[in-house]
């Protein structure tokens, strides 16, 4: 009772810093919770998760966890692994016959360790299907044609390259072997044994009294209602990033998490000790930092991250106290639309930190405060300024957008305007393998939109850069506004035009995917009249 206290203290003294990281990163509320030996010990709750009925989170508030889902999918895995369903090492082929990947050995060799690893080599994209607006751009049916199309841009086996798309494939696997849903299986074998009643992969949890609402933080730190994350469990993603939950349900799984990789016998929970410890190399080794299933893993003293802040300044290291043995990190960060989340746990002091933040903030607010837990749970010697690193990280979050515009606009070849008039541009263009269109419009007699996938939910203006390179870059308002996350690189709102030998337009290269070649992401053009919007997702034939 006396640790316990004197955690619950120090813990309370934070709240003043967690309120003022709140404010310089735009979230309008924040949930956490600190368990420590399978106790809770702490939980808190600032701010709004209503902000138009001023109406406050508590620790039973679902919030929207993102990618924290992956955590459930691998000790999924596991629970299949413990009744005899499949094993590590079984092929993805042997239960997904239609697996056809560009490389062959990829579609005969492919495992469940695999995908938990990522390690598949393949591209990573999320522009194939995260739209604008809270829309997803693919059909769950569509994922394993789509993961089939997906081209290697490292060897198979390789190296660790984070991605969506494997445990997205992981869940179709679950569910073929269960005959069940994602979420009816996760429900099943791990929400309902653990008592965990408020985490869930359906989306009437949206109309619930205490539902966190999404927001994106614009650049005068103002907030904007965005609509409810479409990911729920008969789209496409749920196993990636589809899960709903509060602090007190993750609370009780990280403390299972933890007593079943200690040997509880009678938890729900299996293989979880294989869960816990690195299998690959996650960048340079001499940094100790490593992935196990759904958990990445650092050893301290080090930088643990937090979604995008590395992107926006330097991270700061993690020192244990002298007073304090532990050393290995276990944790997973989480980004939707609107939310952003942290999970971590300490296995060797036995810790668990949930928090939980209903905003695209600037930068991810939900990773400093997680760090400042971490770094207070351990009692490091050392004390970061936690408000400094995310004012810092939020005011280039803002200034990234206008670099990204200067950086352009350097680069521009003067007076090179394009080679073709504006109509010769419309039509419909196709990534055969991916299914997917980039139509183009013409708004009025200056200017060109894109639709992608011809929906007109996915509508952007485009500028002309240079030659027969349009852009489709906005102001990062105007970006988050629209319920999409603003880092990506100035590359994915480009669109190039190309030309045949007769001088008509043929088709377009949209390079989305850093990994892969500019020339090996075209575009053909079909031309043709506009994709109806209740036929955009459809699969379309090469004419």
């Amino acid at each position: 009772m006396e640790v316990a206290r004197d955690i619950a203290q120090r813990l309370s003294a934070l709240r003043p810093v967690i309120r003022e990281i709140c404010n310089v990163a735009g979230v309008p509320g924040v949930s956490f919770g600190v368990a420590h030996q399978g106790q809770v010990v702490f939980r808190d709750n600032i701010g709004f998760r209503d902000m138009e009925q001023s109406i406050e989170p508590d620790s039973d508030t679902l919030y929207g966890i993102g990618s924290v889902s992956k955590i459930f999918t691998a000790s999924a895995i596991g629970v299949l692994v413990d009744e005899g369903k499949l094993n590590w090492t079984t092929t993805i082929v042997s239960i997904i016959p239609e697996l056809n990947s560009v490389d062959k050995s990829i579609t005969e060799q492919l495992t469940i360790i695999d995908l938990l690893l990522h390690r598949t080599g393949l591209e990573k994209s999320n522009n194939w299907w995260f739209g604008s607006d809270g829309v997803l751009m693919l059909k769950k049916s569509q994922t394993v044609s789509s993961f089939n199309a997906l081209k290697q841009t490292s060897p198979f086996r390789n190296a660790f390259g984070y991605s969506n798309w494997s445990y997205t494939l992981i869940g179709e696997v679950i569910e073929r072997l269960t005959g069940m849903t994602y979420g009816d299986f996760l429900q099943s074998r791990i929400f309902g044994p653990l008592q965990m009643e408020r985490t869930t992969t359906k989306h009437t949890s949206q109309d619930s009294d205490n539902f966190a609402k999404p927001y994106a933080a614009l650049d005068d730190k103002s907030l904007y209602l965005l609509p409810p994350p479409p990911i729920q469990d008969d789209t496409i993603m749920t196993p990636a990033q589809g899960i709903q939950s509060s602090v007190n349900d993750l609370l009780k799984f990280s403390s299972a998490l933890l007593a079943a990789r200690k040997g509880d016998q009678e938890s729900p929970l299996k293989n979880v000790p294989k869960q816990f410890s690195g299998h690959i190399f996650r960048g340079n080794p001499f940094l100790d930092k490593s992935y196990g299933l759904g958990l990445m893993r650092t050893m301290l003293p080090g930088t643990i991250g937090g979604g995008s802040n590395s992107i926006y300044t330097k991270l700061p290291v993690i020192t244990p106290g002298p007073d304090c043995n532990a050393r290995l990190i276990t944790f997973h960060g989480g980004s939707q639309a609107g939310y952003t989340s942290f999970f971590t746990m300490v296995p060797e002091a036995d810790i668990s930190i949930v928090v939980l933040t209903n905003s695209i903030g600037l930068a991810d607010p939900a990773g400093w405060i997680n760090e400042l837990l971490v770094e207070t749970m351990l009692e490091s010697a050392h004390q970061t300024n936690f408000v400094h690193l995310a004012t810092e990280a939020a005011n280039n979050a803002i200034a990234s957008i206008p670099n990204m515009e200067n950086s352009l606009e350097q680069a521009r070849e003067p007076n090179a305007p394009p080679t073709h008039s504006l109509d010769e541009f419309v039509g419909r263009y196709i990534n055969i393998g991916h299914e997917f269109i980039v139509e183009i419009r013409k708004k009025d007699e200056s200017t060109l939109q894109v639709a992608f996938q011809g929906l007109d939910s996915q509508v952007w203006d485009l500028r002309h850069y240079q030659h027969d390179t349009f852009i489709w870059l906005s102001s990062r308002d105007h970006i988050v506004k629209r319920a999409r996350f603003p880092f990506a690189g100035k590359d994915v709102y480009t669109l190039i035009f190309q030309s045949s030998a007769d001088g008509a337009v043929k088709g377009l290269l949209w390079p989305h995917e850093p990994g892969l070649p500019v020339k090996e992401q075209f575009f053909h053009k079909l031309g043709g009249a506009r994709v109806p919007e209740n036929e955009a997702q459809q699969p379309l034939k090469a004419v």
